[in-house]
């Protein structure tokens, strides 16, 4: 990674958390001390959930995730890690590629004007729902049936396209 990739990295970060700690601020001063509890539970579980997928080990996607989050005009990328770190076994560099895949396919059928919310579950099976409307539905879970390393892709009825695959 070249530095000036790290940097504007941290700067996002950095430009995250301050955005964070202004609306706790903004509660506070509005004297709205639920809403400033509820968001600093927020900002712990989100940083709870960052240590765990840092146990994971597993850099090159969690480099990913953040650069795929932050620099996504119209999607929004949150994971959720339901497996201990002492019985995950992923191998980091296979996994990234496999979501820079899925994430390639799903942007040739995006919507112009559209946002996309994609939550990414690690568990025994890792899951990957994303909401948000498609054009030519049919045609997209075609495309996404050729990865033979992904077990399940189906549409529900709420429109969120789920897939599931084993690492």
């Amino acid at each position: 990674m070249q530095e000036k990739e790290v940097i504007e990295l941290l700067r996002h970060y950095r430009h995250d958390n301050l955005n964070d700690l202004q609306l706790v601020m903004g509660y506070l001063q509005l004297g709205k001390q639920e809403k400033a509890q509820a968001k600093i539970n927020e900002i712990i579980a989100k940083a709870n959930n960052e240590r765990q997928l840092d146990r994971l080990q597993l850099p090159e996607t969690m480099l990913w995730l953040y650069k795929k989050n932050w620099f996504s005009e119209n999607l929004s990328l949150e994971y959720r890690i339901e497996i201990s770190d002492e019985t995950a076994s992923f191998s980091d560099n296979s996994l990234k590629q496999k979501l820079e895949k899925i994430f390639a396919e799903l942007a040739d059928f995006q919507q112009e004007f559209q946002y996309y919310h994609a939550i990414l579950l690690f568990g025994k099976q890792l899951q990957l729902t994303i909401e948000g409307e498609w054009r030519d539905q049919e045609a997209l879970l075609k495309q996404l049936e050729k990865h033979q390393f992904l077990d399940i892709i189906q549409m529900n009825e709420d429109k969120q396209l789920q897939i599931k695959w084993t690492e």
